[in-house]
């Protein structure tokens, strides 16, 4: 199993997911969980997320596949040279995530694979929530916000990596059951508290 993770950066960008998504994809159907970054309601991959084609020849079982959308919108603060503003994340499942042919017609793999790939989910997910935090909790410099903004997501998709890295090791890609449903528990309970530095308290000292 594979997983890739896009991070798309758009500034008062009017297209900023339109030009992102397939036409035909409907961010508030395909995740509800996520309104500007905090509320979050429970939702569950299943195989017909996942249209993409397996290329030729990759022994993968899966491949999942999400972005995030990121907006600086209005101004809500300013002291001095400092600013606070509004901001927008909107991650979502990319309908490119494929699974192999005999994933599909195998039940039981299925469903070992779609519990496995629901863990990078949840994960990026979580993630997501935490830049929306920090960006808004962050006064940022006025005429160059930019690099402060950056920082912050970089900073989080590095954690996000080595979270996604033990995920992948300790779990055998799934493989391994008794790791999969600790994994499994650990992440429920860090959505259930929101909260992000469950997954990077629990990762600590393993990368």
């Amino acid at each position: 199993m594979s997983k890739n993770l896009v991070l798309i950066v758009a500034f008062l960008a009017v297209c900023t997911l339109a030009c992102a998504q397939p036409k035909a994809q409907n961010l508030s159907s395909i995740d509800p969980r996520l309104i500007n970054g905090f509320t979050m309601t429970p939702m569950k991959l299943t195989a017909a997320e996942f249209k993409g084609n397996a290329p030729t020849g990759n022994d993968n079982a899966s491949n999942t596949k999400m972005l995030i959308g990121l907006r600086k919108l209005q101004t809500l603060q300013v002291n001095g040279s400092k600013s606070k503003y509004f901001f927008q994340i909107i991650p979502y499942f990319s309908f490119n995530s494929w699974l192999a042919d005999t994933v599909k017609h195998n039940p039981d793999l299925q469903a070992k694979v779609l519990n496995h790939e629901q863990g990078h989910y949840d994960i990026h997910l979580l993630m997501a929530a935490e830049l929306k935090t920090q960006l808004s909790e962050t006064f940022f410099d006025s005429r160059d916000y930019a690099a402060g903004i950056l920082g912050i997501r970089d900073q989080l998709s590095r954690d996000e990596a080595r979270i996604n890295t033990v995920y992948q090791k300790e779990t055998n890609n799934g493989r391994n059951a008794d790791a999969q449903k600790q994994w499994d528990k650990v992440i429920s309970r860090a959505l259930q508290a929101k909260s992000w530095g469950m997954l990077v308290a629990y990762i600590k000292g393993k990368v």
